[in-house]
């Protein structure tokens, strides 16, 4: 069948899309996982320590130290944030062009086309682009293990080629554990190198364990060095999370990924009504169903059962794997679901009248998620973001709650680290930029000028106190800070109201950088004095590690309601004037470590002549 897509306008789309997912990267947000991945690349660049250990995957096992070494290629150039996510958004980007390959060789050009395109869709997948971790090159490792097995089925190999085999699989297990079911298209390629080129399956076979096992060797060293420590982790998982009769999940979790992925971003990301936002779901699970076109031709009707059981697969190993499945363990069905939708378009393209309509369908579909990705960047931007419970369980088995976290985008973490790093004096950070100075494990300022050391969080002692706190926050005051960087509006007066121990900056040393706290959350009362005409800024430093909520408070004996609030923080505004006296505040505040909820006094400085120290940093408007 002569190719229907033009050659210039599939490539065009393919590099679009590819280059559209690359630049949201930018935007990717602060993650305790991507931390602990920088700090260890900026280890291995400034010959600091040489990790013969990778992630802690699940706080199981570790695996190899591959991922830290790919990280830490591209702080060789520049010790910055924006680098190492926009080298990771282009390795994750190597699925696009691997999917364009791998159609060629499943059915045709038209179909490497779209199945290229159809990885471009927003859902679960959209959250690559928001935090960048190793799981999310999942999909380019499981691509690069078909393109391989495509090339076993089609010509003979030699020993080599079996060991490039085994090394893929290798490096896509490290990617993450969820890659597994791939493996089984060694079984064929194995079987048919064997069948028509009478190839040496044993010898074969060692090659490729050779390959598979060469990525986990500096792993296994370490261990043994140190009496096999995550054996005990391991088997814990096992025993605890791995389960067969969890597989009577996986059609909930195939089912919430193919719609409740799209509704979700589109709800929660872009801002969607909450009908429009399902309406989306239902489409991608009705362009599903337009994939049983595909069974009008012998290839086609190959091609549909070789993705359906890949998908059907890929779910059965999620569901066994834990009993919930969050969203990061779903990106490895990406490339079976988009092989689907692909196939319907390609099943269309045999009807010459339905071909202006597919090449619409793909352009609208780049253009469709290029909207995403801006939306995506415009929730960043702003600082507060919303995520269903459903990002923890795609099966829908959490609990409904939706999740509200501060966001900073990666490409004013330069910005950020400069300001930081201009003062000589020791700095102490606070409300949401402590958090998230906290959460970066300090890498802006340990990138900008090489310190950590002298930054903390929480202490009223002397020094330079510098207090951010997101849009949406400036926004409920109608207030406007000494400028922006970022998401965060920054002032450097900040006026810590009840006395906190400093505290440092955690430094990745250990995984998790701080350990979520095992005790029951206690009942607090603070009681204070603030300015006469400030607002109140009471902030959970330690968000994620330590739980926080507020019971109740009050203002000069009359009830107070926060004007903005998170899960981290709660804003509220100045009471009415009442002269020059201050106002006496109480709060009741249920939390498991009350020395790490601070409550900061936030003057109106609108109209003030202070300008930040550092030229790229904005003037507030």
């Amino acid at each position: 069948m002569s190719p229907r897509i033009p050659a210039w306008l599939g490539l065009a789309l393919v590099a679009l899309a590819m280059a559209i997912y690359i630049a949201g990267y930018a935007w990717s947000v602060p993650h305790t996982d991507t931390a602990d991945e920088l700090v260890h690349a900026y280890a291995i660049r400034h010959g600091l320590a040489y990790p013969a250990e990778g992630p802690f995957l699940g706080r199981a096992a570790h695996f190899g130290p591959f991922w830290f070494y790919l990280t830490a290629l591209p702080l060789f150039v520049r010790d910055s944030w924006l680098a190492a996510a926009l080298f990771i958004g282009f390795v994750c980007a190597l699925k696009f062009p691997l999917a364009y390959h791998c159609g060629k060789r499943v059915l045709d050009r038209d179909f490497g086309v779209l199945w290229a395109i159809a990885l471009f869709i927003p859902g679960w997948s959209s959250i690559e682009e928001i935090c960048f971790l190793n799981p999310n090159a999942v999909d380019a490792a499981v691509l690069a293990v078909v393109a391989l097995c495509l090339h076993g089925l089609a010509a003979p190999w030699r020993m080599r080629h079996f060991f490039v085999l085994g090394l893929a699989a290798g490096l896509a297990m490290h990617v993450h554990p969820t890659a597994i079911p791939v493996f089984l298209l060694a079984i064929p390629v194995f079987a048919r190198q064997r069948r028509e080129w009478r190839a040496s399956i044993a010898r074969g076979t060692i090659a490729a364990a050779i390959g598979f096992v060469l990525p986990f060797v500096p792993y296994l060293a370490s261990q043994a060095m140190h009496g096999f420590p995550d054996v005990h982790s391991a088997t814990g998982y096992f025993v605890r999370d791995i389960s067969i009769a969890n597989i009577v999940h996986a059609p909930a979790i195939l089912f919430g990924y193919v719609t409740g992925g799209p509704a979700a971003i589109a709800r929660y990301l872009a801002g969607w009504s909450e009908p429009a936002a399902h309406a989306l779901g239902a489409v991608f699970g009705i362009a599903l169903v337009v994939s049983l076109l595909a069974l009008g031709s012998a290839t086609g009707r190959r091609a549909w059962l070789a993705f359906t059981a890949s998908f059907v697969a890929f779910g059965a190993w999620l569901a066994c794997m834990r009993p919930t499945t969050p969203a990061q363990f779903t990106w490895v069905l990406l490339p079976s679901v988009a092989g689907l939708l692909a196939l319907g378009l390609w099943a269309l393209l045999r009807y010459r009248g339905a071909r202006p309509l597919v090449a619409m369908i793909a352009i609208a579909s780049v253009a469709l998620n290029a909207y995403f990705v801006a939306a995506i960047a415009r929730t960043v931007e702003g600082g507060e973001s919303a995520l269903p419970s459903s990002v923890l369980d795609v099966g829908g088995g959490s609990p409904g709650h939706v999740f509200r976290d501060v966001w900073f985008p990666a490409y004013r973490h330069a910005a950020l680290g400069e300001f930081l790093c201009a003062s000589a004096a020791r700095r102490v950070v606070h409300g949401h930029l402590a958090y998230v100075v906290d959460k970066d494990l300090g890498l802006d300022t340990l990138f900008s000028c090489g310190d950590r050391a002298s930054m903390l969080l929480l202490s009223t002692m002397p020094g330079t106190h510098v207090f951010g706190m997101t849009h949406g926050f400036w926004q409920a005051l109608a207030w406007s800070p000494e400028c922006w960087i970022g998401s965060l509006g920054i002032e450097r007066d900040a006026v810590p109201l009840v006395r906190r121990d400093a505290m440092t900056v955690a430094d990745g040393s250990t995984y998790l950088a701080r350990e979520p706290a095992d005790r029951p959350a206690e009942l607090r009362t603070e009681s204070f004095e603030a300015p006469s005409g400030s607002a109140l800024l009471v902030t959970n430093v330690l968000g994620g590690y330590e739980g926080f909520a507020i019971e109740s408070a009050s203002v000069d004996g009359r009830p107070a309601t926060p004007i903005a609030s998170n899960d981290l923080s709660a804003l509220y505004g100045a009471p009415a004037p009442g002269g020059n006296a201050p106002a006496h505040w109480t709060f009741a505040i249920r939390t498991t470590r009350i020395a790490g909820v601070e409550i900061l006094a936030v003057a109106n400085h609108r109209g003030s002549p202070h300008e930040c120290a550092l030229a790229s940093a904005r003037p507030a408007e």
